[in-house]
Order: structure tokens, then C-alpha cells, then sequence
């Protein structure tokens, strides 16, 4: 949730939380900063098609709102209305200035990044 939010620019007037990051053949889905991202996003899909109505994006911000409160963290309420991107070509030209570099690989394992 925290990469697909972290795109929006005020300045530049896009990026957001719109799940564009689901699509695996350019713009986001490729960033090396969302390397690893695809499990997470797999993990979720028998709740997305559970629950059709609710977008990509809401799940997201949902999930990470309920992990944070699991792990003794405080309720985070989630608002909800967010619009999914229909295609990797609604994606932020760059992660530059947008995402914090792929420092996170902890001994070279993208799924630590997780």
C-alpha cells in the first residue's frame, strides 16, 4: 500500500494509490523498488475476488491498515473510494524522487523487502 500511495507528486499532479502497480509489463509493476510486491499482491487475491466490488487499491490501504493494527500497532481507520488504473499506462514515468531506493534487499532477497 505504502508504494502504490508513495507515487503521488502535489507538484506533478499524479501518481497515488490507483494499484497500478498490479501490472507486471511496465510502469510501476517494474520499478526495482516494488520488487518483490507481486507475492503480496497474490496473497490478496482470493480476498479481492470475494470481495469484486471493493478496488485494488482499497484493499491495499485495508490490508496495510489491518497488519499495522495485528502487530500491536494503533487502528488506522481506512477510508475507502480509491479508483484502480486500468493499465501499467497510468504509471509514474519514474520511481526517482517518488520511492526510496532498493536498499531494503537485505542479503540480496527481494522478499525481505516484504
Amino acid at each position: 500500500s505504502y508504494h502504490d500511495a508513495a507515487t503521488y507528486s502535489e507538484a506533478l499532479g499524479d501518481g497515488g494509490a490507483n494499484a497500478v502497480l498490479r501490472f507486471s509489463d511496465g510502469g510501476e509493476g517494474k520499478f526495482d523498488e516494488n520488487r518483490g510486491l507481486a507475492d503480496a499482491i497474490k496473497l490478496l487475491a482470493p480476498i479481492k475476488s470475494k470481495h469484486a466490488s471493493i478496488s485494488h487499491a482499497d484493499l491495499w490501504a485495508l490490508a496495510a491498515n489491518v497488519a499495522i493494527e495485528v502487530m500491536g500497532g494503533p487502528r488506522v481507520p481506512t477510508r475507502f473510494g480509491r479508483v484502480d488504473a486500468s493499465s501499467s499506462a497510468e504509471s509514474v514515468d519514474s520511481a526517482a524522487g517518488r520511492l526510496p531506493g532498493f536498499f531494503f534487499s537485505f542479503l540480496h532477497s527481494p522478499k525481505m523487502h516484504l
